[in-house]
């Protein structure tokens, strides 16, 4: 209990005392799906419609690139299919046959939002568009979206080609968690190899203006069609913060995404409330050459919520532990509870190994060999004895039998001499 107390009142004197969460206003958005995310935690800090299936245009692309940074082919030589080099709309003009590698073909994705390259990718990776589509699906739900559902890799308007703002924040957020990619979706412009056309070979980004005049602003990919009107999935850092931002069917995106990330970093504020190897203590262990070991978190938590919220309590929970021990191993858990979230679950490892006692070790060989030991010695003595009985019954018995013979011939005798005349 002091343990729970005394996380509590580190984490108090962390978080800055603030207006009560009930009086922050919201945020002045036009957008008809709004999402706010906070990076490092994945905490929501504010929706609207955030689940709501809707189109989601060139949004789609942050998937097909992910695809592609995760198939650890970026050095693979991508042949332009006839196919990709026809996709209408945005383009980088790919030529049939034409050789770029499939970096550079993600720098365009990103970017100028090519099609045509988003359909180059797709061949490439998958052999038709179809297989590389549902590969995209199968990925949307690894990563727990539950309203996104893909039709193309380009993100041209097709029917039942929709996402949700939640999702496609976690998507985002999936984005900038590969390192190329968080390096692609931060460039204002990129200049790629290609074997043919190679006077087009200068990318500049489709969110340049943000990039540019938003401070901290560092991704992600906006997209455009009649249908899902203006989208953006934007993030900005500031003060070791991280915010991602998406907005859907907008009427004034640049309006609407520097209002939500303005209060998102006015209003709220993120604690990183265990940093992995922190140390937490120590744990009894038994049976070990040492009583007790060190223990560390094994990895680390982030909340993020409203200023003025209530503060998170971290709960160290230790199992019970017998050596061996070794360096790294699970001997606990820790549980960071924030009212109205769900628990945040981390392992409570051993910083270092605890080998096991010497009585352990070879305490029971030598308690057993002493039994055994002491078993032969009852045994030997039982036996002993048994054989020292049996002798002197033996003994008793030839001495009786010899006073019998005895006694019997002089009774012989005295009856013979009876018998003389």
């Amino acid at each position: 209990m002091n343990r729970r107390l005394a996380c509590l009142l580190l984490l108090l004197c962390v978080v800055p005392f603030a207006p009560a969460a009930d009086r922050i206003p919201a945020p002045q958005v036009g957008a008809a799906g709004v999402f706010l995310m906070d990076y490092h935690s994945g905490d929501t800090l504010w929706s609207r419609n955030a689940d709501t299936p809707r189109c989601m245009a060139s949004t789609t692309k942050m998937m097909t690139a992910l695809l592609a940074a995760e198939s650890s082919r970026l050095d693979d030589e991508v042949i332009v299919t006839p196919t990709a080099s026809s996709t209408p709309e945005s383009s980088l003009s790919l030529a049939p046959f034409e050789r770029v590698s499939l970096r550079d073909l993600c720098y365009g994705v990103m970017l100028r939002s090519a099609n045509d390259a988003s359909v180059a990718v797709a061949h490439h990776l998958a052999g038709t568009e179809q297989e590389f589509v549902d590969r995209m699906n199968q990925r949307a739900v690894e990563l727990g979206c539950k309203n996104t559902h893909y039709k193309n890799p380009s993100g041209l308007h097709a029917e039942g080609h929709v996402s949700s703002p939640r999702d496609l924040a976690i998507i985002g957020r999936a984005v900038l968690a590969n390192n190329f990619l968080r390096s692609v979706v931060g460039k204002q412009q990129y200049t790629i190899e290609r074997s043919i056309r190679k006077q087009n070979r200068l990318v500049n980004s489709r969110i340049r203006w943000f990039l540019k005049t938003y401070p901290g602003a560092d991704g992600i990919k906006s997209g455009h069609t009649r249908q899902a009107g203006r989208c953006l999935v934007a993030s900005a850092s500031r003060g070791g913060r991280q915010l991602i931002a998406v907005v859907l069917k907008s009427p004034d995106v640049r309006t609407d995404i520097r209002n939500l990330l303005d209060w998102g970093f006015a209003n709220t504020q993120t604690v990183q409330v265990v940093r992995e190897g922190q140390s937490l203590g120590t744990v009894k262990v038994k049976g070990g050459a040492r009583g007790e070991v060190a223990v560390q978190a094994g990895g680390s938590a982030w909340v993020a919520s409203l200023k003025g919220s209530k503060p998170s309590l971290v709960d160290v929970r230790p199992a019970r532990v017998k050596a061996p021990v070794s360096a790294g191993e699970k001997v606990g858990d820790i549980v960071v509870s924030t009212p109205g979230r769900p628990d945040i679950s981390l392992a409570l490892v051993a910083s270092s190994a605890v080998e096991i006692s010497w009585f352990r070790k070879f305490g029971r060989f030598v308690l057993w060999t002493a039994l055994a030991v002491l078993v032969v010695l009852i045994v030997g003595t039982i036996a002993e004895t048994s054989v020292r009985r049996r002798r002197l019954l033996e003994k008793r018995s030839r001495r009786l039998d010899t006073r019998r013979a005895r006694t019997g011939e002089r009774y012989d005798r005295g009856r013979g001499r009876q018998r003389e005349p």
